[in-house]
């Protein structure tokens, strides 16, 4: 199976750590050495797990590394807070910021692969109201090639998260102590667990927040600055009907895939599914554009299956075992579905017209290289570019 195997596919051995790197506040994930770059990945995760996708998508992500896609995760604190079209601009802000870190600091061009933004559950909602919102094409400058929404979430806040209401409480506790940095971070994470205690112990949802908390408890020193900047209120925005709304007047992403888990009792994807048919591909009222909507089994946090060797031993007993291979193959069900719809929506992808994306590399000073050597087909590319100019690693 893929999750089980992506490590394997890599030069290091399957024990080895990804090499994932922090570059302007996002968490970056790099094909192996020996693999051309197939396209970028821009993810933005869900509810809390989205402030740390490389702790809660890990396999999910590292397996699309592993076959050749750069993987940029952008984490941010709007998407702890209820106004989503502010995390929208945020998370476009920082893809941007990322994307042309990466562009000095290795051969790894944006603008000359496809790009496909991935969201699950809140990820979802936040990509699509992206690619409705002018100011976040402008931030992002690169056309998105395609976008392939999991899990999509359009409910109100106390439909989506069944924590709403501990969540709510636990949160303004981290905001009115926010000025004190980590102790109020700390008593923020410690709300939260008791939160999940006393309303999630035992559910399908429990495992994926304590993974987001273990590491918000970690970063605890950096979550009280990082939560004054949030807002919260009674409810999401834009609510339901509105987003939709702008689905419907703005969405400029033409191909879209959207997969629903079979035991997902928060997804909205068929509202979702029906919006971007009549925008796109309708005969009587489509401008044009392709739309893949998959069912598949598992449940709503299949793709923040983590990695279950580790916690389950070899006398575990078929019952662990059973489990163990039919969340393994969950997993490996959706990789295959996002490797596919990438796989074919790149051989479709046609670069933007010189200009259309032009942007000033000189306006912000060269970023040194953070490993000790290029991969060999990044270097080639860069000595290239070198000739006319243009390589700034």
């Amino acid at each position: 199976p893929r999750a089980r195997a992506a490590g394997a596919r890599a030069p290091a051995p399957e024990d080895e750590p990804a090499p994932w790197e922090r570059i302007e506040g996002c968490d970056v994930l790099l094909p192996p050495d020996a693999v051309d770059v197939r396209g970028v990945v821009h993810f933005v995760g869900g509810a809390l797990v989205g402030v740390v996708p490389r702790q809660a998508y890990g396999p999910l992500l590292e397996s699309l590394a592993a076959t050749g896609y750069a993987i940029i995760a952008t984490p941010d604190p709007q998407l702890l807070g209820f106004d989503h079209g502010a995390a929208a601009r945020a998370v476009c802000e920082r893809y941007a910021d990322a994307a042309f870190a990466i562009r000095q600091r290795y051969a790894v061009d944006d603008r000359r692969v496809p790009v496909f933004g991935l969201g699950h559950s809140l990820g979802a909602k936040v990509l699509v109201l992206a690619g409705s919102d002018g100011a976040c094409a402008r931030a992002l400058g690169v056309r998105r090639a395609a976008n392939a929404l999991l899990s999509y979430n359009n409910y109100s806040a106390r439909r989506s998260v069944p924590l709403f209401e501990p969540l709510l409480a636990a949160l303004r506790v981290g905001l009115d102590g926010a000025g004190a940095g980590a102790a109020s971070a700390r008593e923020l994470v410690r709300q939260l667990e008791g939160a999940i205690d006393e309303y999630a112990a035992g559910t399908e949802i429990a495992a994926p927040f304590r993974a987001g908390l273990r590491e918000l408890g970690r970063l605890s020193g950096q979550l009280g600055t990082a939560l004054a900047g949030v807002a919260l209120a009674d409810d999401f925005t834009p609510g339901p009907e509105e987003t939709l709304e702008r689905v419907r007047r703005a969405y400029d992403v033409s191909s879209n895939l959207l997969v629903r888990f079979s035991a997902d009792t928060i997804c909205e994807s068929e509202a979702l599914a029906r919006e971007l048919r009549a925008r796109f591909t309708a005969p009587d009222t489509g401008i044009g554009g392709r739309l893949s909507y998959k069912r598949l089994r598992g449940t709503h946090v299949t793709p923040n299956t983590p990695d279950l060797r580790a916690g389950v031993g070899a006398d575990a007993g078929p019952a662990a075992a059973q489990a163990l291979d039919a969340a393994v193959a969950e997993l490996d069900a959706l990789i295959d579905t996002l490797l596919i719809f990438f796989d074919k929506e790149a051989r479709l992808w046609e670069p933007q017209p010189a200009g259309a994306a032009a942007e000033d590399d000189g306006a912000r000073p060269p970023i040194g290289p953070a490993r000790s050597a290029l991969p060999p087909l990044a270097k080639r590319a860069c000595e290239r570019e070198r000739k006319g100019g243009r390589c700034a690693s």
